[in-house]
Parts: C-alpha cells; sequence; structure tokens
C-alpha cells in the first residue's frame, strides 16, 4: 500500500473512533445536517426566485418548524394517550386473544399432551405480558429519565441553529470542499458525489413520503374499522415502513392480534387482512416506483444491514447516518465494479503487450 493509502486508511480509522465516542454529542449536529440536507432544494428554489440565501434559509426552517409542531400538537397527545392505554389494557387483550384461539388450541391439545398443552398457553401468556412490561417500563425509563430530558433540550435548541447555518452557507461549503479536492481526480469525484446525492435524495426524501402517506392510510383505515388504537398503530406502521418489510410486518402481526382480541365475529379479520393487502399493492406498485423509484441502487437487504450495523455501532446517530453511508458506498461499488468491467485484467487483454 501507498503513503497516500495508509493515509486515508488511517483517517477513516481515526473517524470511526471519534464517531464511536463522541456519537451522543455529536446527534444534534448529524441531525441539523440531515434537516439542512433535506430543506436545501425548497430554499435553493427560494433564492432562484429573489430571496436572499439567508431569508431563504430562515424561511424554509421556520416553515418545517412550524409543520412540525403543528403535526406533533395534533398527534402526540393521541398517539401517546393510545400508546399508554394499549399497554395498560394489554393483559385483557392477551386473555381475550387466548379465549378466541382456544379452538386452535384445543386441536393442539389433540396432538400433544395435556399438561404440556397448558405449559404452552401459560408460556404464550407469559411471554406476551413479558414484551408488554419491558415497553412500558422502557417508556416509562425514557420519559423520567433526566439525561433524556436534556438530550431532547439539546436538539430542539441545537439542531435548529446548525441546520440553519448549515443551510445558509450550504453553497458556500460545497465549494470550499470542491476546492480541497485534488485537480486530477477533481471531475471523478464530483460526478461520484452527484451520484450519491442523486441516490440518497431519492432514497430518503422519496422514502419519507411513502411512509407518510402510509401511516396516513392505516391510520384512517383502521380508524374507520373500529379498531382500538387504530391512529397509533397507523402511525407506527408509518414510521417503521422506513425500514423495508419490518413496518408491514410488524403492523399485520400486532393489528391481526388486536383484531382477534378485540371482535368476537371474524369479519374484521379479513377486513384488516384486505387492509394490508392493499396497503402492499400501493406501497409496491403505486407509491415506492413513482416516488422512490428503482434506479436508486439501494437494495431492501442492504438498508436493513446498514441500518441495523449502525444502529448496533452507534446507536441512534448510527441509524441516522447509516443510509447516507449506504448509499455512499453503493455508488462508490458501483465505479469500482465499472472499472474493473473496463479493465484489461477482465478482458483478458495480454498487460505485456503495450
Amino acid at each position: 500500500m501507498t503513503k497516500q493509502g495508509y493515509f486515508w486508511l488511517l483517517l477513516l480509522i481515526a473517524c470511526i473512533i471519534v464517531l464511536y465516542f463522541l456519537s451522543g454529542m455529536l446527534l444534534p449536529f448529524v441531525l441539523g445536517i440531515a434537516v439542512a440536507y433535506f430543506l436545501n432544494p425548497l430554499c435553493n428554489y427560494l433564492e432562484k426566485i429573489g430571496l436572499a440565501r439567508g431569508i431563504s434559509a430562515a424561511l424554509t426552517l421556520i416553515g418545517f418548524i412550524l409543520i412540525f409542531l403543528l403535526a406533533g400538537l395534533l398527534l402526540f397527545p393521541m398517539v401517546s394517550h393510545q400508546t399508554l392505554e394499549l399497554l395498560e389494557r394489554g393483559p385483557s387483550y392477551i386473555n381475550s386473544l387466548i379465549i378466541k384461539l382456544q379452538p386452535i388450541l384445543d386441536l393442539i391439545q389433540q396432538k400433544i399432551r395435556l399438561q404440556e398443552s397448558l405449559q404452552l398457553r401459560e408460556i404464550l401468556a407469559g411471554q406476551m405480558s413479558s414484551m408488554l412490561n419491558f415497553f412500558g417500563n422502557t417508556l416509562a425509563g425514557i420519559l423520567s429519565r433526566g439525561a433524556a430530558f436534556v438530550n431532547v433540550i439539546s436538539l430542539l435548541l441545537i439542531t435548529p441553529v446548525v441546520a440553519f447555518y448549515i443551510l445558509k452557507d450550504w453553497n458556500l461549503l460545497t465549494k470550499y470542499v470542491d476546492h480541497l479536492l485534488p485537480r486530477l481526480f477533481a471531475k471523478t469525484i464530483r460526478r461520484q458525489i452527484k451520484d450519491i446525492d442523486k441516490t440518497l435524495a431519492g432514497f430518503v426524501r422519496g422514502q419519507a413520503i411513502v411512509c407518510l402517506l402510509l401511516g396516513f392510510y392505516y391510520s384512517i383505515s383502521l380508524s374507520l374499522l373500529g379498531l382500538d388504537f387504530g391512529l397509533s398503530l397507523g402511525a407506527l406502521i408509518g414510521f417503521l415502513s422506513f425500514i423495508p418489510y419490518v413496518g408491514s410486518i410488524t403492523g399485520f402481526i400486532i393489528s391481526v392480534s388486536l383484531t382477534l382480541a378485540q371482535f368476537a365475529e371474524w369479519t374484521p379479520f379479513f377486513i384488516v387482512i384486505g387492509i394490508f393487502i392493499i396497503g402492499q399493492i400501493l406501497e409496491g406498485y403505486v407509491l415506492t416506483p413513482k416516488l422512490v423509484g428503482s434506479r436508486i441502487g439501494l437494495h431492501p437487504v442492504w438498508i436493513i444491514f446498514a441500518l441495523l450495523a449502525g444502529g448496533t455501532l452507534f446507536g441512534f446517530l448510527g441509524i441516522l447516518i447509516s443510509i447516507p453511508i449506504a448509499a455512499s458506498l453503493g455508488v462508490l461499488l458501483r465505479f469500482v465494479l465499472d472499472k474493473y468491467f473496463h479493465s484489461q485484467f477482465y478482458l483478458g487483454k495480454d498487460l505485456s503487450k503495450k
């Protein structure tokens, strides 16, 4: 390896170490950069129609904050109330679900010994109760911890400030970074950065809209069905839909369980199945192709791996940076493969002949 190679390798290792130890402190800054990146196209539009960059950045950020606060004031009280009520009424739902599934348990009982059947029922009830208690205790701990409160305050105060200055100086920052590029490779690096931006913007902005629309769809559909906690459940499905398959699978399991526990008849059960079938059709054949597109180059498995790896290594900060890193690595991998497929080594040409 050349000296330059060792330098970049050591720099990468140093960045990972710093990121690991300062992950808690860096969260507001990374989130501010993410907000600025998300709002930059709107800020550019306002600048093109004649507004100064600073005013454009301020108006864009204020509008975003107002929409965020309005959505929070409208949705947070209802969602939090329904979530806490679900945790409180969880044991009764578990008992109703077990009673509803009693015929299936009786069928199992015919196949195995009575004692094992009773043990299976007790284990099922115990595990579901433990799960609800775990979520309840976790939620209570998060809300009661002073450190969490301080982190929330720091996010609310620091993130908008970082987002404003990054948004205001976006063009200056990009020009400065471009000035730092080695002239010999500047054109190639610019092309890769452009591809990364296209991939990242196509996925993040498109998938965010998909999650929002899916959240509205499931919230309205499940609420119209009369399912308890339909609003919270729809919001949860929309939020988790950012991770491929996780939102739909989790939402389906919870919705079916609540439906069986709440309703005596089987008709709502089949309606819930229909709601999720329609939701999957909308997501797979309408929303995702139109809003995200099929050319972003981020495979669902790659996205899941990136989110899990980032969350495991760096917590919530890792989740935030996992998608940009995955998009960057995907673009760079395609660039390397393109070079490889056009190389003399791949084409089978004799390198000794010149």
